[in-house]
């Protein structure tokens, strides 16, 4: 008799096997579909195929003008209420 118990129906392995091969079944179903949704993202985000990255390159940034041309009020869903600050060239 394996560790795993025995196919043959001896001692409740029919029992255990089956359990296991349901087990198995689904581990195998889950990785195949995380490689689905893997495809899928890849088609619909694919500037982000490659992975990130914690560096950027090109362009540069200068410092807004003084003055806001005009502010942006926004509600969140928790109802809270912020500003932000529109800059004109």
């Amino acid at each position: 008799m394996s560790m795993m118990g025995d196919s043959s129906g001896g001692a409740g392995g029919t029992s255990i096997y089956a359990g296991l091969m349901n087990i198995f079944s689904a581990i195998q179903n889950g990785v195949v579909a995380i490689n689905n949704m893997t495809k899928v993202i890849r088609s619909v985000f694919p500037q982000q195929a490659s992975g990130t990255s914690t560096s950027a390159s090109g362009g540069s940034a200068t410092a807004p003008p003084a003055q806001p041309v005009t502010y942006l009020t926004i509600t969140l869903p928790d109802g809270t209420t912020g500003k932000v600050a529109v800059y004109g060239s």
